[in-house]
């Protein structure tokens, strides 16, 4: 147990790391109304928390450790301890999905553990990139297909060079041809459309890039807003606050500039047909509200 007034600071610091906001604020409202036994209370779990995850963070040294010396089974068996003792650490569950997938050529145990790490925090990239990879090794391309799209749109670019070089092959060289047809004529808004169309599959952020520009040479196209919606939109339960609130500007002005706009799906469509993709069933913007 620590102590002291230099013990308390190393608690806070460590606290503004390692705790959620919720419970920093319960801890800071203990010190605010001078509730003594409550500021005890939240030291003493502050502690606990703390010694927890140095003991968790322990095991996985040995973990670490275990597997330089090839001992995939013992390395499994400390990363099982941390995460007994932290099981809502995402990091813990990612880090044995490694090892089963990587050095026991384990899959599906693999994949579990990914999936339990994206439960913890669904916003781990790497986790989410990992699981379409895996999926796509046993075969299951769709999944794999929204994994790794899932990965792409948080930012990973290992998850775009995958979908381009496995599930979509033809992509890159639309895209050139694409960019080709912008390189010449960069004030024509159909060609950064069609590019957004395709970088859709392998590269979301790209596709949100291509339909902003689209919509600074045009901007009284309501498709444009649609499109760039729909991508927010493929994050589902995953978009933050402020991607949802892009998503619905977007929708509401697409609705206001076309209170009937559909997004063309028929242009839609002939990029997934391109890309050898399943035709996309027609909807408006105001299903997406």
């Amino acid at each position: 147990m620590v102590g002291g007034a230099d013990a308390y600071q190393v608690l806070i610091e460590w606290g503004k790391d390692n705790l959620s906001a919720s419970e920093i604020d319960q801890f800071d409202k203990c010190i605010e109304i001078g509730n003594v036994e409550e500021c005890k209370k939240s030291i003493l779990d502050i502690n606990n928390k703390r010694e927890r995850h140095q003991t968790a963070a322990k095991y996985l040294k040995e973990s670490e450790e275990k597997r330089k010396n090839k001992d995939y089974l013992g390395a499994i068996e400390e990363t099982t301890k941390a995460i007994e003792i932290e099981p809502s650490n995402s990091y813990y569950y990612y880090q044995r999905g490694v090892i089963k997938a990587d050095d026991l050529k384990d899959n599906y145990g693999a994949m579990d553990d990914f999936i339990e790490a994206i439960k913890c925090n669904s916003y781990f990239a790497y986790a989410w990139s990992n699981l379409g990879i895996l999926k796509f090794n046993v075969g299951d391309k769709k999944g794999a297909s929204n994994d790794l799209r899932i990965a792409a749109h948080l930012g990973d670019e290992q998850s775009t060079q995958f979908l381009k070089d496995n599930l979509y092959p033809d992509a890159q060289g639309l895209i050139d041809m694409e960019t080709d047809q912008i390189n010449k004529k960069k004030d024509c808004s159909e060609n950064y459309i069609n590019r957004g169309l395709i970088k859709e599959k392998v590269d979301p952020l790209g596709a949100i890039a291509d339909y902003s520009e689209a919509i600074k040479i045009d901007s009284n196209n309501a498709d444009f807003y649609f499109y760039r919606a729909i991508v927010r939109s493929s994050l589902g339960n995953l978009l933050s606050l402020e991607s949802l609130l892009d998503m619905l500007k977007d929708l509401k002005q697409a609705i206001l500039i076309n209170p009937e706009t559909n997004g063309n799906f028929v242009h839609r469509n002939f990029s997934n047909y391109l890309l050898g993709e399943e035709n996309e069933s027609t909807y408006t913007a105001k299903d997406l509200l």
